[in-house]
């Protein structure tokens, strides 16, 4: 009886000592997209490693599948089979996508590659520096541009490529403007090219047609922009200029046999009895004979009204002479002040302008007196209502 008890303790005892060592070390968690992994820590040596209780020896993770797997390594000799079990985690991969990119041109600045998802990934390939990318640092053409992102908890990290087109920015330019004159109809904005784009001016204004009665005179900038098949934009700036139409002048006395016209130019017609003067082209005639004088202005090649008739010399009888009102001013030269004096004027208009035709003094005359300051230095003219002009220097 002795002897049976002892055999039961020596098998019991060995039983014990073999599962004690049978052992599995822990694994790692894996990706889902990760390699395949070859099953090992099981000791001792010589074991089966069995993937939820089917033999295997390796683990497909992209097979298995996101989750947690059991992973059992079983021993066996002569005194039985023993085993023992470990989990690993096959974490699932990110879905990592890369949208179609926008129309990229040649000429672009840089700018910020936003296309990849989940957001917080990295960008690489040609003319790609810091998330950004760098249009004018490559040639046109095809290229292809990867997104790499990593999950941030699960460690797990999966990629897209995408390919970016970088077009060749058309060629664009637009041709000079002449000047013309701001009393001149609708211009049509012509010379872009290619055909079909849109002309900007002054940055902000979309036209077809420049009408400097809206405007006015000056230098403007127009802008040529077109836009090619593709979507890609270029442009050219060109400048047009409005030349401002002289004031319509008056005629009026320089000196005893002297006529000059009020308004600037860079050249003049002048006519003596409706009959236009050749050789004539300063701001004052050259020869002055009696009769009627009428002047147009030219600047810039635009040109003035003709001036109303200015009668110079005796008068064509005694009878219209004695209805032209008499005044007189003085002193004259003058340090400002003035004083008119007019004879039967009551309720007549008193203008006065300067060399440019611009009204700086105006009043309806109340008396046969009048004072009256002017400030600035300068030739200035009198008229009064019915009268023939006078001329009056003010200076310093």
């Amino acid at each position: 009886m002795k002897s049976i008890r002892l055999a039961l303790l020596l098998i019991i005892s060995a039983n014990i000592s073999i599962a004690q060592i049978v052992g599995l070390s822990p694994f790692a968690d894996i990706c889902e997209n990760g390699e395949t992994i070859i099953l090992s820590g099981g000791t001792p040596a010589g074991g089966t490693y069995l993937i939820n209780g089917t033999v295997g020896s390796k683990l497909n993770p992209s097979v298995f599948g996101a989750g947690v797997h059991n992973i059992t390594y079983s021993y066996t000799d002569t005194t039985g089979t023993y085993d023992t079990i470990q989990s690993i985690v096959v974490n699932a991969a990110p879905v990592v996508f890369i949208a179609t990119f926008d129309v990229v041109c040649s000429d672009y600045s840089e700018f910020n590659l936003i296309s990849g998802s989940p957001m917080g990934g990295i960008y690489s390939g040609p003319g790609v520096y810091s998330g950004m990318f760098f249009a004018d640092s490559i040639n046109v053409g095809s290229h292809l541009i990867k997104y790499v992102y990593q999950d941030t908890v699960t460690m797990c990290s999966d990629s897209a490529m995408r390919q970016i087109v970088v077009n060749p920015a058309p060629n664009v330019s637009l041709g000079s403007f002449t000047g013309f004159c701001e009393d001149l109809g609708p211009l049509t904005l012509t010379g872009g090219s290619p055909s079909g784009g849109v002309y900007v001016l002054n940055s902000h204004d979309t036209v077809v047609d420049f009408n400097p009665t809206i405007y006015g005179n000056g230098t403007f900038e127009i802008i040529y922009y077109y836009t090619d098949g593709v979507g890609c934009t270029a442009n050219d700036t060109s400048t047009l200029e409005v030349f401002e139409v002289p004031a319509k002048p008056f005629v009026f006395p320089w000196t005893a046999d002297t006529l000059l016209s009020s308004s600037e130019g860079d050249n003049y017609e002048w006519y003596h009895n409706d009959t236009l003067q050749s050789n004539n082209t300063r701001k004052y005639p050259i020869s002055v004979m009696f009769g009627t004088y009428s002047v147009k202005v030219y600047k810039s090649g635009c040109e003035s009204e003709k001036s109303d008739k200015y009668n110079f010399g005796d008068p064509i009888s005694v009878d219209d002479n004695s209805l032209v009102e008499k005044f007189k001013v003085y002193p004259n030269p003058s340090d400002g002040a003035l004083t008119i004096v007019t004879v039967n004027s009551i309720g007549k208009i008193l203008e006065i302008k300067n060399m440019l035709g611009q009204v700086v003094y105006s009043q309806i005359i109340n008396k046969s007196n009048t004072n009256l300051f002017l400030e600035k230095a300068g030739v200035y003219l009198v008229e009064i209502e019915g009268s023939k002009l006078q001329r009056v220097v003010v200076s310093d």
